[in-house]
């Protein structure tokens, strides 16, 4: 296989999977009603941002794509990634106060400062990013692959995962020794956010540090395959984490139960409506 076969694979095969489950994640979440609860509410977001990066992450392999085509689809691309990154953040500290002892009030106040923190640092963050970065084509091949134009590009690029590493993974921590403490009793696969964020940007910049340190211009196919599969993953990991929970899977089925249940109540009462309309009919015909 080759080297673009490689990274070929490793971008269209995660960001496909993430589509589905982001996709998946969002109708479970409506379906089953749970789009009011604070923390709910920014897993959405970060769905919807996942999603986002999946979706034009993929348009990176369409052919002979137009310069303004791949500009925009750059610009929204990175909207997603980096939205997805702040969000997550937002996330971290929200799982904070929680365990801290906020209450539903606060934390929908908190919610209000997150909205406004990830639009309004997601859009000068992005405008910043496409004013640094140049789009190359694959005249190869005719495909919209992107290239830091300069060092300020690159920088624009790692710098975000690499504070948000740090961020989330303090976030965890604490997260998990008040988890101890309170024993449980919490959406334990929520808790794993932070975590999936950290696990799927440390390798490449790990990498990238590295490079700028040591000056490395190349890595082992394979350690970049990892890396390259790792970072388009969040989306999959974060939808797989929630939508396919076993918490998540025992309230469908709870749904699926009450839903039957009711179809039952309705049809019996419906029986015995009709018996109480077709007697008086009876008892007429009786005297007659």
């Amino acid at each position: 296989m080759s080297e673009d076969s490689g990274k070929s694979l490793s971008i269209i095969i995660p960001n496909m999977l993430s589509l589905f489950g982001c996709i998946f994640n969002l109708i479970s979440i409506f379906v089953m009603k749970k789009s009011r609860e604070p923390l709910i509410r920014i897993a959405i977001v970060i769905c919807i941002l996942d999603l986002t990066y999946a979706a034009f992450s993929l348009t990176e392999f369409v052919k002979n794509p137009s310069v303004f085509f791949c500009e925009i689809t750059e610009a929204l691309q990175y909207f997603g990634y980096l939205g997805s990154i702040i969000a997550t953040c937002c996330f971290a500290h929200a799982l904070l106060v929680v365990f801290r002892g906020g209450n539903a009030e606060r934390l929908a106040l908190m919610n209000q400062r997150y909205a406004l923190t990830l639009l309004s640092s997601t859009i000068v963050l992005t405008i910043t990013f496409i004013l640094t970065q140049s789009i190359d084509g694959d005249f190869n091949k005719e495909y919209c692959w992107q290239t830091a134009s300069n060092a300020l590009a690159d920088y624009w690029l790692y710098l975000p995962p690499a504070m948000a590493i740090l961020f989330c993974g303090t976030c965890y921590v604490l997260v998990i020794r008040r988890l101890k403490e309170a024993g449980g009793g919490f959406h334990l696969e929520l808790t794993l956010y932070p975590l999936i964020l950290v696990i799927c940007y440390f390798p490449w910049v790990f990498l990238d540090i590295i490079s700028h340190i040591m000056g490395v211009d190349s890595y082992p196919e394979w350690l970049v395959a990892i890396a390259d599969l790792l970072w388009n993953s969040q989306g999959f990991l974060n939808a797989i984490t929630y939508g396919l929970s076993r918490r998540m899977f025992r309230e469908c089925k709870q749904l699926c139960l009450k839903r039957r249940s009711l179809k039952k109540e309705v049809s019996m009462h419906e029986v015995r409506q009709s018996e109480v309309e077709g007697e008086p009919a009876t008892d007429v015909s009786t005297s007659r």
